[in-house]
């Protein structure tokens, strides 16, 4: 049973809330804050593991459908330290579909995490209205920094390679929700 399966047959009436995030930036980003990144993990460690990882993502598609692949992220273990064998959960069209085979879309809130930092007033007036909330007044000037640790670019190779890795993904992602901002690889 899928995660939205089990959602709605606990509370068929939620309102869901999805923010996704550039599927490259995301993936390096938590490469840097896993473990095994933050101690040991360099953009050369980084490239080289993401090449492993999509070569043995590949080698699954090549047995197994998309779908299979991105929902048994265990095929990569032994490459991963830990977090390369997340490299699927970008590929959020295939996770978008089971949400939306389960929940109608106007109970779905999907944004991009750029909009709720660009204009995160705007954004959560809308996210209470989508709730059903009052209006509540949100002081923006006292914003925290949030996941403030720096880290070195990764290569530019390894962000093409990603790039072209997610890019159908994120097309099909732009169909299925008919938004054009989703369009992280383009």
């Amino acid at each position: 049973m899928t995660i939205p399966k089990l959602l709605y047959s606990a509370t068929p009436n939620a309102k869901i809330i999805i923010i996704l995030r550039d599927p490259v930036d995301r993936y390096y980003s938590g490469y840097n804050y896993s473990p095994y990144g933050r101690t040991k993990g360099s953009p050369t460690d980084f490239h080289n593991q993401t090449v492993e990882a999509i070569d043995c993502f590949k080698r699954c598609l090549l047995i197994h459908s998309p779908y299979y692949c991105v929902h048994h992220l265990e095929f990569c273990k032994s490459h991963s330290h830990g977090y390369l064998d997340k490299l699927p959960l970008g590929m959020y069209s295939i996770f978008m579909k089971d949400w939306l085979d389960v929940f109608p879309r106007n109970q779905l809130y999907i944004l991009t995490l750029t909009e709720l930092r660009n204009q995160p007033v705007r954004t959560l007036r809308d996210i209470f209205q989508f709730l059903e909330l009052s209006p509540y007044e949100i002081n923006t000037s006292e914003k925290r920094p949030v996941n403030s640790r720096k880290y070195p670019d990764m290569l530019q190779e390894t962000k093409i390679l990603l790039q072209e890795l997610y890019r159908p993904y994120d097309q099909e992602l732009v169909h299925i929700l008919n938004d054009t901002k989703f369009s992280f690889s383009s």
